[in-house]
């Protein structure tokens, strides 16, 4: 699960990655993004989707000329492509130091 908020406190809908290879076909709940991977973790793929689904589409987007996300040291998000991808964005990578977070 991938929880983020913005600095004023609004909190930006959950993102869920379910360790499957297909959909559920229940019934979900609304306000979440759910995403299947066979592995545990977010790779750059996912990351990306990411950033377009949740990061792009938050209240006040058009309104703020720069923007700074600050991610963990997870390898998936330090990837030349993630960073390459962020630049059209108008938003500035930062990272947390290992341990810290």
């Amino acid at each position: 699960v991938r929880l983020a908020a913005l600095a004023d406190g609004i909190k930006l809908p959950p993102y869920v990655i379910l360790k499957r290879k297909t959909m559920l076909k229940d019934q979900l709940p609304t306000g979440i993004i759910v995403r299947c991977q066979t592995q545990e973790w977010m790779p750059t793929d996912l990351m990306k989707d990411w950033l377009n689904i949740i990061w792009n589409r938050r209240a006040g987007v058009l309104v703020c000329k720069r923007k700074m996300l600050v991610l963990g040291t997870f390898e998936g998000y330090l990837t030349p492509a993630m960073q390459n991808g962020t630049g059209g964005m108008n938003t500035e990578l930062a990272v947390v130091p290992g341990g810290m977070s």
